[in-house]
């Protein structure tokens, strides 16, 4: 880790710096803790965390400086020991301040009344020196090696936290970039892939019936999967951005399963698969536009995983919180330990044609979304083998 003889005004140390946004942040527990455990167990006035630049240095955390300094979290170079810490790379032990080459001139003795200073270097993940974890004393003294390794594993603690700081600024950014790319891809998508649909459409109007239309089909299909991604990734982007809004009216349970059997039969019959609506007279609290994208949803999951001949089963009934709808398939069945997991997004459930079967992982957490907006729940109930049910709870009307 050691990176020797840094420059102070190193152009890689002093972005990694600014990379890192310490300098001039607000005081942290985290450090803090650190500094106050460094004043009790060595029995010193003073413990820092100083961060170093090309001008001056910054108090991160700070124990027992005089003022105006502790107010000000920061003094010029003329004033700090811990610069010669970042220009080294290594710890700086001094007992006598003012029998020291190296710092008997600096201002910090007589401003602030550093006599004894140890202080151990602070590195980021790259190696670049940022400033050192120090002990002050007032008075002259001899550091014994204990009190070093107590300073040592200090300040090996900070530059985790420092470090896991890092990571983690790291993972928003990623996280913003990823979103950003969604809502993107989403947008720019959208239209074209509708006209060319239209397109298909209109051509396979005008095809001969007795010719062979397998190209077009599946240029067709091909181009409903992809206008279904983007779809849910438009909607993905919505519900981060809160820009998804749901509007519940007094509805017909009965008509929402409905219109969604009809909507997926098509897709269905294709797969040799039959959807059965259960009859019901109950009423609930939904947009109907939002429940309809949740039961086409998991109709949807439900015939991909399901087999042929096999039937699909679509029935809402009320129950003390409200009314229950489930899609219950006799497909394979989701293994115990992914059972939470499936309503995560971009989750997928391991298995054997997980290509075949296709889907971005989207859906069923598009699906959560919309009915938490509703203030409702939904889950899966399943084992491997008898098949799978998904159930959530609206709120009756």
């Amino acid at each position: 880790m050691t990176n020797s003889l840094n420059r102070l005004d190193s152009r890689a140390r002093l972005a990694a710096l600014r990379a890192s946004d310490l300098m001039d942040s607000p005081p942290e527990a985290a450090f803090d803790r650190l500094t106050k455990l460094a004043v009790l167990l060595l029995n010193t006035p003073v413990a820092l965390v100083s961060l170093v630049d090309e001008r001056r240095q910054f108090f991160k955390s700070q124990v027992g400086l005089v003022e105006p300094w502790a107010t000000m979290r920061e003094t010029p170079l003329t004033h700090s020991f811990c610069q010669h810490v970042v220009t080294s790379g290594e710890p700086l032990i001094i007992e006598n301040a003012l029998r020291s080459e190296l710092v008997k001139d600096n201002l910090a003795i007589g401003d602030i009344g550093v006599m004894a200073y140890a202080g151990m270097p602070l590195f980021d993940l790259g190696g670049e020196s940022f400033g050192s974890f120090c002990a002050i004393d007032t008075k002259p003294r001899t550091w014994t090696e204990a009190e070093l390794e107590v300073l040592e594993t200090l300040a090996a603690i900070a530059m985790t936290e420092m470090q896991l700081r890092r990571t983690l600024q790291e993972l928003h950014r990623t996280a913003e970039i990823k979103d950003q790319l969604i809502g993107l891809v989403s947008h720019e998508l959208r239209t074209p892939l509708a006209g060319i649909l239209g397109t298909l459409r209109v051509m396979e109007m005008d095809v001969d019936p007795k010719a062979d239309n397998t190209m077009l089909d599946m240029a067709l299909r091909s181009g409903e999967r992809l206008l279904r991604l983007t779809n849910d990734l438009l909607s993905i982007e919505q519900i981060e951005t809160g820009k998804f809004p749901v509007d519940p009216v007094p509805t017909d349970a009965s008509r929402l399963l409905q219109d969604s059997s009809e909507a997926m039969r098509d897709a269905a019959a294709e797969q040799g698969i039959s959807l059965v609506v259960q009859p019901t007279h109950d009423r609930v609290l939904a947009d109907p536009d939002r429940i309809a994208q949740v039961l086409n949803n998991l109709i949807g999951n439900a015939i991909k995983f399901s087999p042929r001949g096999s039937a699909i089963t679509l029935s809402a009934t009320r129950e003390r919180e409200g009314v229950r709808f489930e899609v219950r398939d006799e497909g394979r069945g989701i293994p115990a330990d992914k059972i939470e997991l499936v309503f995560e997004r971009f989750a997928q459930v391991e298995s054997g044609d997980k290509h075949e079967k296709g889907g971005a992982g989207l859906g069923l957490a598009i699906c959560r979304a919309i009915v938490l907006q509703h203030g409702g729940r939904i889950w899966a109930e399943s084992e491997l083998g008898p098949g799978t049910s998904m159930q959530f709870v609206l709120q009756s009307a």
